[in-house]
């Protein structure tokens, strides 16, 4: 029997998680792996909180007044770091690892900006860093791509790893309600924060999206050279044309390759793909590797409990001494190149809204025959609450963003725009 006392620094939603996996399970660890858990201190800065206070009841004598309390115990071998935010939990790592301490931590923007300075230091002091909760909650996946298929060599993954804007997606392609009523409906549930912003602006993505690409392919991207859009101006009817003439619907993707391509997107997904299944507030992600097609991995991505039960198998596996997860790259101060997103082939499609008059197909036919671009369809849709405005879409052959974004500077000119043009992608056959 292994028996390992943590410390727990951060209390909240899954900080609380953690604390009821380990008194709930705690004999069953103990038969099933040889380990017993000891959860001896815990810090948090609201130990009234509204999920800290039912633990701070039941077990007040666990709680300290500092984090000096559990970084310096030389009892504790292994501390838990559920704070969030980015500058507070990067002191705790540091201090941590400093100390001799193993860390498991759940918080992708720590990793996304302070990751490589972290793996660093916990090379040189030979201490482990668990990060499988940081991604996709409940869903293995760091495991998978840093260990699992190594033979396989992944070129490419492709995911859905926000259960926030893949709930508000979901709902709106079943039209059930524009963006922000659903959005409420989302909060309401408990599904999206009081303040929703890092979701809805793929921020959130963007993080995991550099976590996995250092798990996956050793890089150590910079989260501001990623591009990241999030998804505030898709509206019910971009569905309809999606799901009516492109058999697809519309899911916020993130994607990462071998070859250093980067982005966070709207995307149109083909509607019998397996992303297209993922609905309300699951994750998945789609990797393809070189020595097999495709596999998919879905499940709950985020919560107090899914994304508890991934750090406790951080836990369990650092106290087995088997746990050997971080293939990534030491001693590197420079970031790797991502692709410029401007040089990425995709399908296009133009959302337009315009005043109507004569000529605006010619014109912007011609804006986009001046970057070398074809059309393939053109159709006006029924955008309801727009009596003035004549709505349409255009879908492109494939092409190159530049091309794109060139021909787009140059038809949001045209005096009859109502606004400027919207962008969807679809990947095709990017890999």
């Amino acid at each position: 029997m292994r028996k390992v006392s943590v410390g727990l620094i951060g209390c909240g939603t899954v900080g609380s998680g953690v604390v009821q996996i380990i008194n709930e399970q705690r004999l069953a660890i103990m038969e099933r792996h040889g380990v017993e858990l000891n959860l001896k201190k815990i810090f948090t800065r609201t130990p009234c909180g509204e999920k800290s206070r039912v633990i701070h009841e039941g077990y007040p004598g666990l709680f300290v007044k500092s984090i000096d309390e559990i970084i310096e115990d030389p009892q504790i071998g292994i501390i838990i770091e559920t704070a969030g935010g980015v500058d507070f939990p990067f002191e705790v790592a540091i201090r941590s690892i400093m100390a001799g301490k193993d860390l498991v931590t759940a918080n992708k923007a720590l990793l996304a900006h302070k990751g490589q300075e972290i793996f660093n230091l916990a090379g040189e002091r030979g201490v482990e860093i668990g990060f499988e909760a940081s991604v996709a909650g409940a869903i293995p996946i760091i495991r998978v791509t840093s260990d699992s298929l190594v033979g396989g060599q992944i070129q490419s993954i492709t995911g859905i790893l926000n259960g926030t804007t893949n709930f508000i997606l979901t709902k709106m392609s079943q039209r059930q309600g524009n963006f922000k009523k659903i959005l409420s409906l989302a909060q309401e549930k408990r599904f999206a924060e009081a303040d929703p912003r890092e979701d809805i602006s793929g921020i959130d993505v963007r993080n995991k999206l550099v976590v996995l690409a250092r798990s996956a392919f050793g890089f150590n991207l910079d989260p501001g050279s990623i591009h990241t859009e999030g998804m505030g101006e898709i509206i019910p009817a971009d569905f309809e044309y999606a799901e009516r003439k492109l058999g697809s619907t519309i899911k916020l993707l993130a994607h990462c390759s071998r070859d250093g391509i980067a982005f966070v997107c709207p995307t149109m997904v083909p509607m019998d793909s397996f992303l297209a299944s993922i609905d309300d507030e699951s994750n998945g992600l789609e990797i393809c590797g070189l020595n097999f097609k495709k596999l998919g991995f879905s499940g709950p991505g985020a919560g107090s409990l899914p994304t508890a039960s991934s750090i406790v198998a951080d836990i369990v596996q650092i106290a087995k001494s088997g746990f050997r997860q971080k293939k990534v790259k030491s001693g590197k101060n420079g970031f790797d190149q991502v692709v410029p997103f401007g040089e990425v082939s995709f399908d296009h499609t133009l959302r337009f809204i315009v005043n109507d008059r004569p000529g605006i197909i010619s014109d912007i036919s011609s804006a986009l025959a001046m970057e070398d671009i074809s059309i393939r369809a053109v159709e006006q849709n029924n955008y309801r609450n727009l009596p003035r405005a004549l709505p349409f879409l255009v879908t492109l052959h494939r092409t190159e963003e530049k091309r794109v974004q060139a021909a787009l500077i140059e038809i949001n000119k045209l005096s009859y725009m109502v606004k400027p043009a919207h962008v969807f992608r679809s990947l095709g056959q990017q890999d």
